[in-house]
């Protein structure tokens, strides 16, 4: 029970039984008799100003007597522990642990059926094998028993104690701590802030005294009981900080009308919350409060909350208060549809994902009408609901959703299936050091997952990460392993009804922002002299000159060669020149440590030259030829040809020199140059070459979303700065196309920034931070040359747009990707001399790219049609595609494959995006999700897009633009979803929409690849 004061009398009222105490902090558990289905439950509290009102009445649910699931233990518990999480229980059951047949511990479980049960160990003697056991007894009947194997862990890992820690908190966050072991705090005042044993690496912990400003506390691990007595090392100190605007609550929305609760996050342990609500955002707000802050963010109002009220929550601690922003209480829709589940699920299953819901909806799941799970969708239209108890082979699975007080009509339901054979799972690579998280494909739903460490220095294996999966890819979170080993290897284990399946390990990789070592990196400006362009008559004299960053130490190495763009060559401001070529140091210098030689020509002359761009071809031949003449010299140039490997090169263009390094590769194919260029990468390119085709062969482009680049999109075939996106559309495999929300085009030279953000003044405050820019491309220009310079293909797997690694952590990058050999599905009309299909003309939705049959059927079905991309105000694209929408959960979208047969290390990939201006189907900031279906003519598969990616909203900037992205589905993951699925035979590819209630889409190149 939450939100007491502390010092009030609690009167708790149980059908007609009453039981009262005074309770000395903000949170109390009163023990009750054995409740009974349908009793009615509430309570009110007297501060001495007299009783409140009763708070909001809680009606018993039923539970399932005797109990059929057994609760789940953690993966791993040392034989010292002095603690165990049990989970999965049925909320208020009675949890007993057991060893060796003997009683070691028992607890409640709480309102989510999770306890830490206190356990005595000390009769094993500290060895490990021995077998702990646990179950749940409800209404006096006990249910079946969950088992570990103890195991002896190693030493005892450094806590670190979260930031910040405020003055007069009660609380203090702690990290790497030891689950099981116990936890004690204490302030360099001198005195103890208690302990308590801790059943989590990570925790929040109250301790026994507020916390005092200025002060530094320290947390410690350890074991007290013989033979086990051991003592960690103290945490680093933490200084207690003067509480500041970090305190702002947050209330969570949306807020409808009728709602009568509402949530607020980053509450403070010791502070107290008041809350404003105005009938009008305006009027004079009604104060309801002080009130402690409680162990849950749902804060009762008692009153149900109307549209048009604003709500602002205040946050007092230590003498100093913040308030929240406002949010304004929303209309109810006119219908709370049903939510949707997806089968199989199966028996022992953790977890249930739901979907097709209303953002602020509260979500509940039964089976057989018994409700197992809940849980607040916030903002989202689909989520997973962990479940206790288990699912039970033969029941039956719904859910509901509840919007202000309005309860929708249940789900179609969904039999629990008997688990058969358990599938491997799979890591999606790759995984790199400092990683949070790591991407598992082929789980089974409702499994638990587990992350343990691999490779030759790891024996045995550490216990990483662990969750519960409620669909078939999941990113588990990880924490590092303790010490200064590293992590060489993750390996991932599903676990499901006591059998557990392991799949193999995934090598761990240095980030590509990663500096690998203590390498000296040599800057030396090189001038070739003056050669003309084009060497035919009709050219220009130029000077050849630019920047080599190479390493100290001799010894050949690949070789990339920058060009740079249109810039007038000076400040904006102050007139002075700027050296264009030399803003691209900061990724010269990193792609040197990490085994490469640079050099960044000088292009000024050529702008000089060409600055009407009155021949654009000749413009980029003028670039190609500079690129070219650079190559050749620096093989024979003393300062070059010592770290020059002329058998591996790779291209870097910026803008002007974004499309020019591109056509160079043109001209090298064509023209039989013989220039062993390996992979090119162009940065934000114009399209003065409307025409040209990129020939086969790894090709990467990047583009800000609101880069001033974006800020037209041309007729098809129109030559111009803007359009460079559809570079990417024309070019032959393998390709990929990286979408950077947030950025634009100048901060990826640093010389341009400072030289007065020409022509981007105006986005200065809106974009990403000039460091965010280069950190982007650091990441992704350098991964793409280990690819293919390097001869590293696991860093080609941040070309799938699936994983990236931490270090990017907060960019939102959205990927296209497309590889040679693709089954191309249905590419709605294009012409494709790769795949070996001509242009459609006249396009025919009907049919696909496989001579076979499309279909889109539903009522709800609102928009099937063919559309030119190029006919559309706001996408930047030069091809066709496909457009739906629909208003309802029944419309579909189905290619006929004809029995096509594909392994499990494929991909279906859907290439998507948000029709933009669509408000009534498309909301503003909020992505679009649907379900994916494989069927082979008797069983079918299904997966959540959302599960690998969503389609997100456009990027809003000075123009708003609908590009496309791939969403990658991995094979593995439909068998894991339905292993009866025959990939040998496959008939039809449906997506469903009836994951989010309403949306409008493009969609182009639906493929199937590695």
């Amino acid at each position: 029970m939450d939100g007491i004061v502390p010092g009030a009398l609690v009167e708790l009222q149980v059908g007609t039984a009453v039981t009262s105490a005074v309770v000395a902090s903000g949170g109390h558990t009163f023990t009750v008799p054995p409740l009974v289905p349908g009793e009615i439950v509430r309570a009110r509290q007297d501060d001495g100003s007299g009783f409140t009102p009763f708070s909001d009445t809680v009606t018993v649910e039923d539970a399932f007597v005797p109990p059929q699931a057994e609760p789940t233990l953690p993966e791993e518990i040392n034989v010292c522990s002095q603690c165990v999480l049990v989970t999965h229980a049925t909320p208020g059951a009675l949890v007993e642990v057991f060893a060796e047949g003997a009683q070691v511990g028992a607890a409640f479980a709480n309102r989510h059926g999770t306890v830490c049960v206190g356990v005595d160990l000390t009769e094993l003697h500290g060895k490990p094998g021995t077998k702990l056991q646990a179950r749940q007894v409800v209404c006096g009947a006990a249910g079946p028993f969950a088992e570990r194997t103890l195991i002896a862990q190693e030493g005892m890992p450094k806590p670190v104690v979260g930031s910040p820690v405020f003055g007069c908190q009660s609380v203090v966050p702690v990290t790497n701590a030891r689950a099981g072991a116990l936890l004690r705090f204490e302030s360099d005042s001198g005195d103890s802030l208690g302990q308590l044993c801790s059943c989590w690496t990570s925790v929040n912990v109250r301790v026994i005294r507020a916390l005092v400003t200025g002060e530094h506390v320290r947390a410690q691990s350890f074991y007290d009981r013989d033979p086990c007595v051991a003592t960690g090392l103290w945490s680093d100190w933490r200084l207690v900080e003067q509480p500041d605007d970090r305190i702002k609550p947050e209330i969570r929305e949306v807020v409808y009308e009728g709602d009568q609760t509402i949530r607020v996050s980053n509450q403070i342990q010791g502070a107290t919350l008041t809350v404003l609500i105005a009938d009008v955002s305006g009027d004079m707000p009604e104060e309801f409060g002080p009130r402690p802050v409680g162990a849950e963010e749902e804060i009762s109002l008692g009153a149900e909350l109307k549209t048009g009220n604003e709500i602002v929550v205040v946050q007092r601690l230590c003498g100093v208060s913040v308030a929240s922003d406002p949010v304004v209480v929303a209309l109810l829709p006119p219908e709370v549809l049903a939510p949707v589940l997806i089968p199989p699920m199966f028996h022992c299953g953790n977890a249930v994902q739901v979907s097709n819901l209303h953002p602020g909806a509260l979500v509940r799941v039964f089976m057989d009408g018994v409700p197992v799970g809940v849980r607040w969708a916030g903002l989202n239209h689909s989520i997973p609901v962990p479940v206790s108890p288990h699912l039970a082979a033969g029941r039956k699975v719904t859910a509901t959703q509840t919007l202000g007080g309005k309860e929708s009509l249940p789900s179609e339901p969904v039999e629990v299936q008997e688990l058969g054979r358990l599938q491997r799972p799979r890591i999606i690579g790759p995984v790199a050091d400092g990683d949070r998280e790591i991407w598992v494909s082929g789980v089974m739903p409702g499994a638990r997952v587990s992350i343990r460490s691999g490779g030759i220095l790891q024996n045995p294996r550490i216990l990483i990460g662990e969750m519960d999966a409620a669909e078939p890819v999941v990113r588990v979170p990880i924490d590092g392993i303790a010490g200064a080993q590293p992590l060489l290897a993750a390996v991932p284990q599903v676990r499901f009804c006591g059998r557990t399946a392991t799949g193999d390990e995934e090598p761990v990789i240095l980030s590509p922002l990663a500096i690998p070592g203590n390498i000296e990196v040599v800057e030396e400006e090189i001038d070739f002299g003056n050669f003309n362009l084009p060497a035919s008559a009709g050219g220009f004299s130029m000077q050849l000159r630019g920047h080599l960053y190479r390493r100290k130490a001799e010894g050949h190495a690949p070789l990339v060669v920058i060009a740079h763009g249109f810039h007038s060559g000076f400040n904006t401001t102050t007139g002075d020149p700027i050296d264009s070529a030399a803003g691209y140091g900061y990724l010269a210098r990193h792609l040197v440590k990490w085994g490469m030689t640079v050099f960044s020509v000088d292009l000024q002359p050529v702008n000089d030259a060409l600055v009407s761009f009155s021949d654009p071809p000749l413009s980029h031949r003028a670039r190609a030829e500079a690129i070219f003449r650079s190559i050749a010299l620096l093989q024979v140039h003393p300062l070059s040809e010592p770290v020059t490997d002329a058998s591996r090169i790779g291209l870097v263009g910026h803008s002007m020199g974004a499309e020019a390094v591109a056509f160079a590769q043109v001209m090298n194919a064509d023209e039989g140059r013989g220039i062993s260029i390996l992979g090119v990468v162009s940065i934000a390119p114009t399209n003065w070459i409307p025409d040209f085709v990129y020939p086969a062969g790894k090709y990467m482009e990047l583009f800000g979303a609101i880069d001033q680049l974006t800020g037209s999109i041309p007729p098809a075939g129109q030559a111009g700065p803007y359009g460079g996106l559809r570079l990417y559309d024309r070019a032959e495999r393998e390709k990929t196309f990286f979408w950077l929300h947030g950025m634009r085009h100048n901060p990826f030279n640093s010389e341009w920034v400072g030289a007065g953000d020409f022509a981007e003044e105006h986005l200065a405050d809106i974009s990403r931070s000039e460091g965010e820019h280069q950190r982007a491309a650091k990441f992704l220009v350098n991964a793409f040359f280990q690819d293919a310079l390097m001869g590293r293909p696991q860093y080609g797997g941040y070309m799938h747009g699936i994983v990236f690694p931490h270090a990017l952590a907060g960019l939102p990058i959205h990927t296209s990707h497309s590889e040679p050999g693709v089954v191309v599905i249905d590419n709605f009309g294009d012409k494709d001399d790769q795949a070996g299909l001509a242009a459609e003309t006249p396009s025919d939705r009907a049919a696909n790219s496989l001579a076979q049959v499309n279909d889109a059927t539903g009522g709800a079905l609102a928009e099937w049609s063919d559309q030119p991309l190029t006919d559309l105000d706001n996408a930047p694209h030069e091809s066709f595609g496909t457009r739906l929408a629909w208003d309802g959960p029944d419309a579909r979208f189905a290619a006929t494959l004809n029995g096509l047969a594909f392994g499990a290390d494929k991909v279906l990939s859907l290439r998507l995006a948000q029709f933009y201006e669509d408000s009534d189907r498309n909301a503003a900031a909020t992505p679009t999700d649907m379900f994916v279906s494989l069927e082979d003519g008797n069983q079918t598969a299904t997966l959540r897009l959302g599960c690998v990616s969503t389609v997100p909203f456009p990027d809003a900037s000075s123009r708003v633009n609908t590009t496309l992205r791939s969403v990658r589905l991995p094979f593995d993951a439909f068998s894991a979803a339905n292993p009866a699925l025959d990939r040998n035979a496959l008939q039809r590819v449906t997506l469903r929409f009836d994951a989010k209630p309403k949306g409008h889409i493009l969609g182009d190149d639906f493929e199937i690849g590695d």
